[in-house]
């Protein structure tokens, strides 16, 4: 709860809470109320920025905090200006003089004297120039330029503006820092940059609910989730919320938290845990705020864009819905919806891993509706161009040591890149997709199993060519599953492939790579009679049609066997829990194979757009 998560250093904080008892417009009826919100989503542990296949470095925990610091404004300055001091990256005589520079804008801001404010501000600037390298860490001074250049380009506009900082879930899971931490990496970094709420995402019970009980208990916002009942576990009972209420400059803006109601399909959430709807719990918890003369209203899901468009279509009451899940970049951004009482929702998310930050700048009128006129809003993608804050490179490379020996093991090399990317391994072949299915082939041939399935949802990177190391192959397969053997029909086979490819158009997590056999789909046909055909065999020893009577061997990760992504296996037999890691099948087979040069080579063909295959 903050307005501009004002100074907290004495001189600064004299004047700040002058500035805004004196100038910020005080919000009475018939008058505009002016909300900022800044928002990420599905970050999955990428505190390092990173460099997807042929695209520019990008993310990062170091770039993210840049740029809120940034967008707070002179708070945010003086924030990093304390930093850099309590850290070495300034010296305490230059420190002291860039903090007189911040009274004096402050001072002109309570006189109303723009023009003066930006005068201090220009000869900041100059003096963090004049002292750029002497007495102010280079690294320091970049982000103190960039910002300082931020704040003359909007020209004090978002000085007085509340703030929220709002995450849509799925911090969890995804890196070596979530493996090695459990989250708590995570959770310090959100700490220091000051979130105000999260929701409650699959992921987060990836490594069960005494994890997430930690991790609650470590950060200092609160984890919603409305539709989520704990009360049936006494590790998370009373941990989560279903709501939040902030109160900025007399009015109050609910927050409530939904997470998809698949949770259970998706993650293993042990035991006591009840996924209500998320229809009815959202009717509910808007009549609750409403009740409390809250019109103002924030739903911060993870749930999906689809389910966030319906949400918006069926429940009246919520101004904005920030979402996650899906891993959708909004474009344009943001979306509208008009609620079944006709008024206006807004719908935005910003993709995955933290490559951008939403930022939303909302005018409610009296009653509490959004002016979609007055909106700002831009997804800000977090590249180069934006500096990395010393300060927290610093914490994060502390992390990194702890992780660097056991990450940097050797465990082979491969000559090609090998494509994990989520938009391939969601909807086609891929090469890392056939190799991790020959792996699991290998590893697990004792016990007769010819077929291999591997959900692209679980894997997460993909490797460049040259080594491979133990940290490579835990970002390809993040998510510590389990090989498991068992006996099924052809039918069954088939209609998990159905399946696989029923929301291929969603670049859904479902859609199976495979070993030990190959399949068409045509994805223009209906979700359910998309399978053209199925072959058994491999391209050394040939392919046979599919018996859908006969019995195959095959294996899968203990997700998908499980019902994880809606799969059906409960009719199988002679199952055999192996205790295997699909990364200790991926590192043994590096093992036996380097450098390996897997291709693509015809297992999995969409009829309606391949027109050939080959080497991708």
């Amino acid at each position: 709860m903050k307005i501009r998560k004002f100074l907290k250093t004495s001189a600064i904080s004299l004047l700040t809470f002058s500035f805004i008892f004196l100038y910020a417009p005080i919000a009475q009826a018939q008058e505009d109320f002016k909300l900022s919100i800044l928002h990420t989503n599905d970050t999955h542990a990428h505190l390092e920025s990173f460099t997807p296949y042929g695209e520019v470095n990008q993310g990062g925990i170091a770039r993210r905090m840049t740029m809120i610091r940034t967008i707070e404004g002179i708070e945010g300055l003086s924030k990093l200006i304390d930093s850099y001091i309590e850290n070495g990256y300034i010296s305490k005589g230059i420190g002291n003089s860039l903090t007189n520079k911040l009274n004096n804008i402050l001072k002109q801001l309570n006189k109303g004297k723009i023009e003066k404010a930006n005068n201090f501000l220009n000869a900041l600037y100059n003096r963090v120039l004049d002292q750029y390298g002497v007495e102010i860490n280079p690294d320091a001074g970049d982000v103190l330029i960039f910002a300082i250049n931020y704040i003359k380009d909007v020209q004090f506009e978002y000085e007085d503006m509340p703030l929220l900082v709002l995450d849509a879930g799925d911090v969890f899971q995804g890196t070596l820092y979530f493996n090695y931490f459990s989250g708590l990496a995570d959770g310090e970094f959100m700490n220091d940059i000051g979130y105000d709420a999260m929701v409650v995402g699959n992921h987060e019970f990836d490594a069960g609910q005494e994890v997430l009980a930690d991790f609650i208990d470590y950060v200092d916002f609160p984890l919603l989730s409305a539709n989520l009942d704990f009360s049936g576990t006494d590790i998370l009972d009373e941990k989560v919320d279903p709501y939040e209420i902030f109160k900025f400059k007399g009015e109050k803006i609910g927050v409530f938290g939904l997470t998809t109601e698949d949770l259970a399909i998706l993650s293993d959430i042990g035991e006591g845990i009840i996924v209500n709807e998320i229809i009815p719990t959202a009717d509910e918890i808007v009549s609750i705020l409403e009740g409390k003369g809250i019109n103002k209203i924030i739903a911060l899901t993870h749930c999906g864009y689809e389910v966030d468009l319906m949400l918006a279509d069926s429940v009246s009451g919520i101004d904005l819905i920030i979402g996650g899940h899906s891993h959708t970049k909004v474009d344009p951004y943001p979306t509208f919806v008009i609620s079944p009482a006709g008024e206006p929702v807004v719908v935005v998310q910003a993709e995955d891993w933290g490559r951008y930050l939403g930022k939303l700048d909302l005018v409610f009128d009296y009653e509490g509706v959004v002016d979609i006129d007055k909106i700002e809003g831009e997804l800000i993608f977090l590249d180069g161009s934006i500096p990395e804050d010393p300060v927290t490179i610093a914490k994060l490379n502390g992390y990194a040591e702890e992780l660097e020996e056991w990450k940097n093991t050797i465990v082979g090399q491969t000559d090609v890149f090998l494509d994990g990317e989520e938009g391939h391994v969601r909807t086609m072949e891929t090469n890392l997709g056939n190799l991790i299915c020959d792996a699991i082939l290998e590893r697990v041939e004792s016990d007769g199993v010819k077929i291999a399935f591997q959900n692209g949802g679980v894997i997460r990177a993909s490797i460049n060519p040259g080594n491979v190391s133990i940290g490579d192959i835990i970002s390809v397969l993040p998510f510590g599953n389990m090989i498991v053997d068992c006996d099924v029909t052809g039918q069954v086979i088939w209609d998990a492939l159905e399946n696989g490819v029923s929301r291929v158009e969603y670049i859904d997590g479902r859609f199976l790579q495979v070993g030990g056999l190959r399949y068409k789909f045509d994805s223009s046909k209906p979700a359910g009679s998309r399978i053209v055909s199925v072959e058994i065999g491999n391209i050394h020893d040939g392919f046979t049609l599919i018996d859908l009577t006969a019995t195959y061997r095959i294996a899968l990760n203990d997700f998908n066997f499980g019902g994880g992504d809606a799969f059906d296996f409960t009719s199988a037999t002679n199952v055999t829990e192996t205790g295997l890691l699909l990364s200790d099948a991926l590192i043994d087979y590096f093992g036996l194979h380097s450098p390996v040069s897997a291709v693509v080579e015809g297992r999995i063909i969409n009829t309606a757009v391949d027109i050939g295959v080959g080497p991708r």
